[in-house]
């Protein structure tokens, strides 16, 4: 990258600011349905509970899929702010004297 323009680094930081934002949606989202689930198995017959379980551990495993995609994301992204700082810092680098 032959110059650096800041907003590029700003794109990416707002990108990776969004994809955090979205990851603390699902967990709230995943509290929540936890809260309910659990609070409606108190009030259920054993066969209903155990229905109930199994959508539970649906939601878990919908909700683990979703976050390890957004750890993927957020890992790209960093990535792509680490090699645009560092390609920054590399075309502002000291002039050698010698």
């Amino acid at each position: 990258m032959s110059s650096f323009q800041s907003s590029d680094m700003d794109a990416l930081v707002f990108q990776l600011l969004l994809k955090l934002s979205s990851a603390k949606e699902l967990v709230a989202k995943l509290h929540l349905d936890l809260q309910t689930d659990v609070w409606m198995l108190k009030y259920y017959d054993p066969i209903k509970i155990i229905i109930e379980m199994d959508e539970l551990l649906g939601k878990c495993r919908s909700y683990l899929q979703e976050q390890e995609s957004l750890v993927r994301e957020l890992q790209h992204l960093m990535q792509n702010i680490i090699e645009l700082h560092l390609a920054t810092t590399s075309t502002l680098a000291p002039m050698d004297l010698d």
